[in-house]
């Protein structure tokens, strides 16, 4: 067993209830948080058979705590999940509103586009009409104001 595996059984040892008896033959590890923590040697396969040993227990309440802390992480993760899903379902039902609107503004400017249409065509008519005849406008104006009664 390396020291790190030591000092975490030992640190969890302190807290179990060890009987003298059982402490027989234990090394003692010194540590920040006590001194002479007596740390349990391995015992042999034939002592521990049908018994959890302390190690066992040790793991065995590890991996309910691993497990109990990943159960809660994934409920965090469904509930933000949740939020995050009814975020986009009244983003999608706001994007439907719009394309609504847009709908509405496109039929109303339809009218609106041919009469700019038509303004274009009679203008450039105009301008066209204009630059034939201006000539011949201009002369009969000057004419008729050149001629004496």
């Amino acid at each position: 067993m390396a020291k790190t595996d030591q000092s975490k059984v030992a640190y969890a040892l302190t807290f179990a209830a060890v009987p003298a008896s059982a402490l027989a033959g234990a090394t003692t590890y010194q540590s920040s948080k006590a001194t002479h923590i007596p740390v349990m040697p391995a015992k042999p396969a034939s002592e521990t058979e049908g018994v959890m040993s302390y190690d066992e227990r040790l793991i065995d309440a590890k991996l309910e705590a691993v497990e109990a802390r990943t159960e809660s992480k994934f409920a965090q993760m469904m509930g933000e999940l949740r939020v995050i899903s009814a975020g986009v379902t009244s983003l999608a039902e706001k994007v439907g509103e719009l394309k609504a609107d847009v709908g509405g503004v496109k039929a109303a400017t339809a009218g609106v586009k041919w009469n700019i249409a038509a303004l274009g065509l009679t203008l450039g008519g105009l301008i066209i009409a204009i630059a034939a005849f201006g000539t011949q406008i201009l002369d009969m104006a000057l004419t008729l104001v050149n001629t004496k009664p």
